[in-house]
């Protein structure tokens, strides 16, 4: 490869096929070589070819996983998570029962303050009921021309 060719940071990540994030960062970082050249929409970075082979090196690929280790994978996970939501489940179980229970002790409470409560309006009503009427069949000695 020669060195008077450049690539643009889009074209080196194609090469590479990695973002071109990725091969900005690596420029910043000081492991991929390269030159900031002024360009028609600001500074542009301009890699020489010759930094593929070395990119290429570093790049190590994922190993391809076969179906079957996928699937082993995949249900394994899925026994964790269940595992692990299985007891946040019960709880969430049991503080539903609970919160049942206690709004059926709110609604008999509420039920007997109610009736208490008209019970003893009703006691007032008659204390006041009573008292006029006891005023009333009172004559005031001060009130003589009645």
């Amino acid at each position: 490869m020669n060195d008077d060719l450049f690539l643009t940071v889009e074209e080196f990540a194609n090469r590479l096929n990695v973002n071109p994030e990725t091969v900005r960062r690596r420029i910043r970082k000081g492991s991929i070589k390269a030159q900031l050249l002024p360009g028609p929409r600001g500074d542009q970075y301009s890699i020489p070819v010759s930094e593929l082979t070395t990119q290429e090196a570093q790049i190590v690929p994922l190993p391809q996983l076969s179906p079957a280790i996928i699937d082993q994978l995949s249900n394994a996970m899925e026994k964790a998570v269940h595992n692990a939501i299985e007891p946040l489940h019960n709880t969430i179980e049991a503080q539903k029962k609970e919160i049942l229970a206690l709004k059926e002790q709110l609604n008999k409470i509420d039920s007997s303050n109610l009736s208490r409560s008209i019970d003893l309006n009703l006691k007032i009503d008659t204390f006041i009921s009573e008292s006029r009427a006891e005023r009333k069949a009172k004559k005031s000695r001060w009130k003589f021309w009645e």
